[in-house]
């Protein structure tokens, strides 16, 4: 059987929409941000453990200080495929940039897949962090005539304490944001050799042009364009 790049994204990019961030009516409003942020204490790695509305396994961020604000690449595992035994690494990378300096944790992401991740395209604020532990963020944007907002809650470790976790929360909904649709994102089970990696980032701009599918038989063959990789299961002949 062989599975097709543009079938695997397709399936997965619906699955993502369907489940990602909460939508409501009516328009995007400021949240208190924290005061006296220090972005650059925000590098490093992070695992996402909380967020609204999402069924994504293995959520990272790796923040890379740039320009006052952020190069964000995030990393996410679509529970879809891993129900049916294929392990997927979907990548996408974004800019967080601080419209004011003064005000470094309120930022706008930038460069990023529309709505396929946390910090695609949308306001976003820092609510509240130790650097070393935890961290809350809220992100927001807006549509027509209504808004897609999602909370994350970030730790330095696969998992949270959680009096910590809870405490953010509820801190969180004492500020207007909606908490009563967060999930706990599990880190149990992550792959360093996914069946299928690719950035989403590069699948979009590769819709433009004129990327063309690629699959492997017995390995794997990286796509020169998309940058994605396809597996084919193994005939009986190929079966040892």
């Amino acid at each position: 059987m062989v599975w097709s790049v543009r079938v695997v994204v397709a399936v997965g990019v619906l699955a993502a929409l369907a489940s990602a961030h909460k939508y409501s009516i009516g328009r995007c409003s400021a949240k208190p941000p924290m005061q006296g942020f220090q972005p650059a204490q925000m590098e490093g790695k992070w695992y996402m453990v909380a967020a609204s509305s999402t069924t994504s396994l293995c959520i990272t961020l790796d923040f890379t200080p740039s320009d006052g604000g952020f190069k964000v690449e995030e990393s996410r595992e679509w529970s879809l495929f891993r129900m049916v035994g294929i392990d997927t690494d979907v990548k996408s990378t974004t800019t967080l940039t601080p419209p004011d300096p003064a005000n470094p944790a309120v930022l706008e992401a930038t460069d990023g897949p529309t709505g396929l991740g946390f910090l695609d395209n949308a306001d976003v604020t820092v609510l509240d962090t130790d650097y070393t532990t935890y961290a809350a963020m809220y992100e927001c944007k807006d549509y027509l005539f209504f808004r897609r907002e999602e909370l994350a809650i970030l730790s330095r470790q696969p998992t949270l304490d959680s009096a910590i976790m809870d405490r953010e929360i509820s801190d969180a909904g004492k500020a207007g944001i909606p908490t009563s649709d967060i999930s706990h994102i599990g880190h149990q089970g992550c792959v360093d050799q996914p069946d299928f990696e690719f950035d989403i980032g590069d699948v979009f701009r590769g819709s433009e042009g004129n990327a063309t599918d690629t699959v492997t038989a017995g390995g794997e063959t990286r796509d020169p364009q998309l940058d994605i990789f396809t597996i084919e299961n193994p005939t009986e002949n190929e079966i040892p």
